[in-house]
């Protein structure tokens, strides 16, 4: 396939429904109508205080499409890598409440061994220690230093050390804003995205009902200058479909159980 931006054809007219009609895409993007349509519901909504530093959005949109967002201040949280107590995986609101967190969604990707046992695929770093071995090539780097939350792409950087990196793929939005994907191969399943957007809060996306390809969820964490959401900064895709899982302490209505147990989480502990 060619490298070229994947051309989709939808009426002008959905084009021109950007909320603020300003539009800087470039001359053949062209936005994806089913996240347009999501982004204009989140639009019509406001973000809701769950506690302090931590607000949240839901959405089902006319497409049923249904979503879950959390916008976190980092500077009140701690960020951490918790791998699976089981060798058959645990389900996050597991992980969150045997850590005392806040929050909790589903990290990295992961496959069964020989034994029947789940482990890590990509980099996973967990207090300064390596569970398995990074790619050379593919996603980004998820990492976690001195309360800063940050995202690096693989191609042509180093295997960063520290205390909590974790790989994923693929990175949606390079540091600085810059668009990463070109092809949507438009297969809808759930996603679990994160981002750091322009104030530089920490964002967590869930698409828990219905699905969204990676190009159109992708497409809601950009700037509602090109007709996305979230004004992220940077963006990476955790392990979705199956492994899609959220939880919030207290809150089921912002929680989603997945369909299946996995290797790793991200929790979320106030400070």
């Amino acid at each position: 396939m060619s490298n070229s931006r994947l051309l989709i054809l939808i009426p002008t007219l959905v084009v021109l429904a950007m909320s603020n009609g300003s539009a800087s895409l470039a001359n053949e993007e062209i936005i994806p109508p089913r996240a347009l349509l999501v982004a204009n519901h989140l639009r019509a909504l406001p973000f809701k205080n769950v506690s302090t530093g931590i607000a949240a959005i839901k959405t089902v949109a006319s497409n049923g499409i249904e979503l879950i967002a959390l916008r976190i201040k980092p500077a009140g949280y701690i960020f951490e890598l918790i791998k699976q107590s089981s060798p058959q995986g645990n389900r996050v609101n597991e992980m969150g409440s045997r850590h005392d967190a806040q929050i909790a969604f589903n990290g990295g990707f992961f496959k069964i061994n020989k034994k029947g046992h789940k482990v890590p695929v990509g980099l996973l770093t967990i207090d300064g220690t390596r569970y398995s071995s990074a790619w050379k090539k593919l996603g980004g780097y998820l990492i976690f230093r001195d309360g800063n939350v940050s995202i690096l792409e693989t191609a042509g950087n180093s295997v960063p050390v520290g205390e909590k990196i974790l790989q994923s793929k693929p990175v949606l939005i390079e540091p600085g804003g810059n668009w990463a994907m070109n092809t949507n191969r438009a297969i809808p399943k759930k996603r679990t995205l994160v981002c750091i957007d322009d104030t530089g809060d920490f964002v967590v996306m869930a698409i828990v009902g219905g699905g969204l390809s990676l190009f159109e969820a992708g497409w809601l964490m950009r700037s509602n200058k090109v007709g996305g959401f979230f004004n992220c900064d940077s963006a990476i895709a955790m392990d979705g479909g199956g492994s899609t899982q959220i939880w919030v302490k207290g809150r089921p209505d912002l929680s989603f159980s997945g369909e299946t147990p996995v290797h790793n989480a991200v929790i979320i502990r106030p400070r």
